[in-house]
């Protein structure tokens, strides 16, 4: 069969940064392994009337959407056209918005949602409406809902985790314009050329506030070194990429494992410069000596509050004197430390923000994302907002972390000023330090120096 796979844009978001949308590629491969034909299109600067001119050439049987929650109304004003359009195309709907709202498929616009890991259970189900292309009998599908006869929605019990990464064939990103994925890795000095690999899917954490545990039930389950430096050496030769950006949550959980990619990177004398993410736990001087040996240059770790009662209500499982002892101990490495940090707690006052605030200026970050704690469907603190009558907006495409979708008490305390404005205001504060430029040049010098010494050899 013949199946377009879309990762739509959100009229919201901010395109700067953008990267490939893993979970249509994997899909993408997937399907292409198991002798069926694919279009992977990312809406970057196509408009929405060029997609649909794009599903006009392909003529899919079927159309996937990824759906984050910010994307989620686009693509179903996406869905509505190409089924006004299209004929009896089928409209299949993925990702964390569709799997923690399952009930979508209300919509006439959507015939078919996948819950979870998408990829056997996207397989089995594109080969049953192969066979029976009239949306009957899925019930024996997992992981998926569907309305039946009576139109009440159906969800079928959860699909398997795939326990065997290493047998998925590596995403699929020959349709994309690789080009355009570009890094803030060296921003305002190098504009790279990067690519994400998922090294992991799942997350030992449970915070209240993520779709991950939502989107992989069971835990975490990972890829082997071989394979990812395989994936990577596959992305400098075909894309000519630059820079990789590992983008599990929880990338340093294994760390024999995290010891086993650095070795395989080194002995493989793959020249490439790379990010990833860390727990505040996981920081232990040993491991980043040798990430930093292996060409990493930049750990992100999720700070999300500097009070602890707030990172006991989200489940963060890390206190203040933990996430200060960290950075301590990150920063002795010369790596770029960055952040990851919330504002706008429904129990946020603006005394707690700003004194919050003042305690992450202190800890002299190299770069800080400041967003809005957001109520993404599905999680617990969706569930909990909920609850207590908190979500003012149910805007989805506002749910993109740049505004306070909960928080009532906000607009009242910033004395008017736009809330939006208030984070753009503050991140700059936050950032564009000197320190954190020399660390960008010597990484460059270092980067360079490798190459040499690696070529020369």
């Amino acid at each position: 069969m013949k199946v377009l796979l879309i990762n739509p844009v959100s009229g919201v978001e901010s395109r700067q940064g953008r990267k490939e949308p893993l979970g249509i590629c994997y899909i993408s491969a997937y399907l292409r392994k198991h002798g069926h034909s694919t279009r992977v299109v990312d809406q970057i600067d196509e408009t929405n009337d060029e997609i649909v001119e794009i599903g006009h050439t392909f003529k899919p049987d079927i159309i996937g959407f990824s759906s984050m929650t910010y994307n989620y109304p686009n693509a179903l004003n996406l869905a509505k056209r190409f089924k006004n359009e299209c004929g009896n195309v089928t409209i299949i709907f993925g990702g964390t918005h569709a799997s923690g709202m399952p009930e979508i498929v209300k919509e006439p616009a959507i015939d078919v949602v996948v819950i979870g890991e998408g990829e056997l259970t996207t397989l089995e189900l594109v080969n049953t409406l192969e066979i029976t292309p009239t949306l009957v009998n899925l019930e024996h599908i997992k992981g998926i809902s569907f309305l039946k006869d009576n139109n009440e929605v159906y969800i079928t019990p959860p699909r398997e985790r795939i326990t065997d990464l290493d047998k998925l064939p590596f995403p699929d990103k020959s349709d994309l314009p690789m080009d355009k994925y570009r890094g803030l890795e060296l921003k305002y000095l190098l504009n790279r050329r990067v690519s994400t690999i998922h090294t992991a899917r799942g997350c030992s954490g449970h915070c209240t506030f993520c779709t991950t545990p939502m989107l992989y039930k069971d835990g975490w389950i990972a890829r082997s070194a071989y394979s990812i430096v395989d994936e990577i050496q596959h992305l400098i030769r075909d894309y000519k990429v630059q820079t990789i950006f590992f983008a599990d949550e929880d990338f340093m959980k294994d760390r024999n494992r995290v010891f086993e990619i650095c070795d395989e990177i080194i002995k493989r004398k793959v020249v490439v410069s790379w990010f990833c993410f860390s727990k505040i736990t996981d920081i232990e001087p040993t491991i980043l000596i040798r990430m930093k040996q292996a060409g990493c240059i930049n750990i992100m770790l999720g700070i999300e509050s500097m009070h602890d009662e707030s990172l006991k209500k989200i489940a963060k499982r890390t206190t203040v004197e933990e996430t200060k002892a960290a950075i301590r101990v990150a920063h002795k490495t010369g790596l770029i430390i960055g952040g990851t940090y919330m504002i706008g707690y429904p129990w946020e006052t603006y005394e707690t923000l700003m004194s919050g605030l003042k305690e992450l200026e202190k800890l002299k970050l190299d770069h800080i994302y400041l967003n809005y704690i957001t109520p993404f469907p599905g999680t617990p603190f969706y569930k909990d907002c909920e609850r207590k009558k908190l979500i003012g907006d149910y805007k989805f495409d506002y749910y993109d972390c740049y505004s306070p979708i909960v928080g009532a008490k906000l607009p009242e305390y910033l004395n008017g000023l736009d809330s939006r404005v208030f984070r753009k205001k503050m991140q700059k504060k936050l950032n564009y330090n000197i320190v954190y430029l020399i660390k960008v040049l010597r990484n460059i010098a270092r980067k360079y120096m490798w190459y040499i010494i690696y070529k020369f050899r």
